[in-house]
């Protein structure tokens, strides 16, 4: 999935970050740059299959609404989750996100293995 610029002159120029589909019409993008929640950005996502052999169709979807998730005292957001204007086709990627689960799991924006040397919870990585 991309997060693209919805003037910009192609689709290689207008990608602005990668996303992860939580829900059907929801999509969390970790570590979001400024770009993302400048509140006049006209932006969509790209959905595609990840198997190019799926012939499966790419959609475009507007983004209308970013909630963004923040740490105590931190000025940045750790992650935002936009909104489409409507469902996609495809499934979510992901079963749940519980922000204290992605906050304890994320750290100066890299993820972060676990103090007992596990990866981080099931939040925050794709369902299987």
């Amino acid at each position: 999935m991309s997060i693209q610029d919805r003037y910009a002159p192609d689709r290689a120029a207008g990608h602005l970050t990668a996303a992860v589909l939580v829900d059907g019409n929801a999509v969390l993008v970790p570590n979001p740059g400024p770009e993302l929640l400048v509140p006049s950005g006209e932006l969509e996502i790209l959905i595609f299959p990840a198997d190019p052999k799926a012939h499966l169709p790419i959609e475009i979807i507007p983004l209308w609404k970013w909630s963004p998730f923040h740490l105590p005292g931190a000025e940045a957001p750790l992650a935002v989750i936009g909104r489409l204007r409507h469902h996609s086709g495809y499934s979510a990627q992901i079963g749940a996100v519980d922000p204290r689960e992605l906050a304890a799991a994320t750290v100066g924006g890299r993820t972060r293995r676990h103090a007992n040397g596990r990866d981080p919870p099931a939040c925050c990585h794709p369902s299987r």
